[in-house]
């Protein structure tokens, strides 16, 4: 079995550029003056992680030459005349010792400061770039995130999240399994099922009840209990001063995506984590959108897609 992170896009998506201007430092000795003077003039101040200066080594047949370039700019800072060469003296002004510098060339720079060694080592192919590692995000895409025993507990929890849906088909039609557990005490909550397209009421879908039986579980709930679902009353166990609201600090184990409406109702009740095995085209936490990532909302949570299940009860038939 393998949990994986669906992760915000700023994490995984491919490192983004952004052009600059670029010249040799014609004497190395003066790297400190030019330094000065360019960040009086063009300060990065959007590109921060960026190194203004790098060492290159230029090659030509066998003979090798190592030269110190510097960012004088980023293109989008200038206004040049439409020509077929630029100079240095187009870009900066009397402020820079332009003298000090060689002929300006065009280079493309990381955007952003890289979130992942993955994308720090495809920055550093463009220009030098600072990285601060993030250990928590990597121990979650190598996967050393959760021990021996969270890997059982959500094997466990996911399979049973399989085998409500199975229970609850309809004629062939494969419906979808959820449960909300409590980690702290590995406790089901609230547990159901849906079939989808078959109901009077569109609004409840699996997580949608999922939410409503944690809420029975803490003496609230909007709808009545279908004979598919059932709950762990908690009042029993906590003053009303220690009881969370709705789903704050619980999980969710789900045999598909949740969609929109679902996603954004998790934000609400503040659920912690939510693992899925079968992503939907119109799902909201990896497929289409990744609302539970999103850096806008209040609330965020982290997601997972679980793939590999060692059970032949993964196979649900969602055609």
């Amino acid at each position: 079995m393998r949990i994986i992170p669906v992760l915000p896009d700023h994490v995984s998506a491919p490192v983004s550029l952004v052009s600059v201007y670029a010249a040799a430092i014609l004497d190395k000795k003066n790297t400190s003056t030019l330094l000065r003077q360019l960040s009086d003039v063009h300060p990065l101040d959007s590109l921060s992680h960026i190194k203004r200066v790098r060492k290159q080594t230029l090659k030509n047949g066998s003979y090798e030459k190592a030269e110190l370039q510097i960012i004088l700019c980023e293109t989008s800072k200038v206004t040049l005349p439409i020509t077929d060469e630029v100079s240095v003296s187009m870009i900066l002004n009397d402020d820079i010792d332009r003298d000090l510098l060689g002929e300006p060339f065009l280079a493309y720079i990381p955007s952003a400061p890289p979130q992942t060694k993955a994308q720090y080592e495809e920055a550093s192919q463009h220009w030098p770039t600072a990285y601060h590692e993030d250990k928590e995000l990597s121990r979650l895409i190598s996967g050393e995130h959760f021990s021996a025993l969270d890997r059982k507990n959500v094997h466990t929890n996911i399979l049973t999240a399989v085998r409500k849906a199975e229970e609850a088909k309809v004629n062939g039609k494969a419906a979808i399994g959820a449960l909300v557990v409590d980690p702290k005490s590995d406790t089901t909550l609230g547990m159901t099922s849906s079939v989808p397209g078959i109901g009077e009421n569109s609004l409840q879908h699996a997580v949608m009840k999922c939410i409503d039986l944690v809420a029975h579980s803490q003496g609230g709930g909007a709808w009545s209990i279908c004979p598919e679902s059932c709950y762990e009353s908690v009042n029993g166990e906590c003053s009303t001063d220690e009881t969370p609201y709705l789903c704050t600090g619980f999980d969710l184990y789900i045999t598909q995506e949740p969609c929109v409406m679902c996603a954004m109702a998790l934000v609400h009740s503040r659920i912690r984590r939510v693992f899925y095995i079968d992503s939907h085209p119109d799902g909201a936490l990896g497929s289409r959108y990744k609302l539970h990532a999103e850096s806008s909302l209040n609330h965020r949570y982290q997601a997972f897609k679980v793939v590999d299940l060692c059970s032949a009860e993964q196979q649900l038939d969602h055609r």
